[in-house]
């Protein structure tokens, strides 16, 4: 790495030299898997209600339509949780509904503007899909961590007047590493003299897919813009989803 001066915009750059790119086919394998495991338990967490409000096993024909319904508009909502919840419909309806992607819910999953509402079950719906239909999944490291020591003295700017006061927000990168990427960069509005950096980038892998349109980006820190791509990062996708186990389970004990 080494840190390059843009002297007209007083502003400088963390620039990675060389990357040696990790194992990106094999993450787009068991990233696969993770979505697929990730829709296989919601059904499977359905399958286990419809059981226990049925009080028996369910047929080879009631099991065949078991599913976690996911829907995008709330006119479909109650054919697909009839058909997908059957047995546990009262049990869980109420629940399952206030996950959906078309609206606010009970405040968590909250979806956002742009594409696909930016909600998880869309998404994971989404990425089951392509999985479904063999649709390679292009999958990139992310930085995610940049880490800058500045506690011994091994972090310093200089600048050929006063610094600014306050220091100007760090601004890391959330483009897929390769060789060239800019991993930080500060906009310090001074003249600069000097930048002795000395830290280390922590990396994610991230699912790409095709941008279009976007209005906004929003559910925390999952989505980013980088060149009309749209990131997500697969850790914000499950710990949603296991929200989503953890309620339903609740609701199935008794109390």
């Amino acid at each position: 790495m080494h840190v390059r001066l843009q002297d007209q915009d007083c502003t400088w750059e963390l620039v990675l030299d060389e990357f040696d790119p990790p194992p990106l086919e094999e993450w787009s394998s068991i990233m696969c898997e993770v979505a697929h495991h990730l829709r296989s338990g919601l059904n499977n967490v359905v399958y286990e209600a419809a059981e226990l409000a049925a009080g028996r096993h369910l047929t080879e024909h009631e099991a065949r339509s078991i599913e976690f319904p996911i829907v995008s508009h709330a006119g479909d909502f109650e054919v697909a949780a009839r058909r997908g919840l059957q047995h546990a419909y009262d049990l869980l309806v109420d629940h399952v509904r206030a996950f959906q992607p078309y609206g606010n819910g009970d405040g968590f999953l909250q979806p956002g503007a742009g594409l696909l509402n930016q909600h998880p079950l869309e998404l994971l719906r989404l990425f089951n899909n392509y999985d479904k239909h063999r649709v390679r999944w292009t999958v990139a490291p992310i930085p995610v961590v940049v880490q800058l020591d500045d506690d011994n003295g091994y972090t310093t700017i200089t600048f050929t007047t006063d610094p600014p006061d306050p220091m100007p927000e760090l601004e890391p990168s959330s483009a897929p590493i390769e060789s060239g990427t800019v991993l930080l960069r500060q906009r310090c509005g001074v003249p600069l003299k000097s930048v002795s950096l000395r830290g280390g980038v922590g990396l994610a892998p991230a699912i790409l897919t095709p941008a279009g349109p976007i209005d906004a980006v929003v559910l925390g820190q999952s989505w980013i813009l980088v060149g009309g791509l749209v990131i997500l990062r697969i850790d914000d996708l499950t710990v949603s989803i296991d929200e989503v186990y953890r309620r339903l389970q609740i609701a199935m004990t008794p109390t």
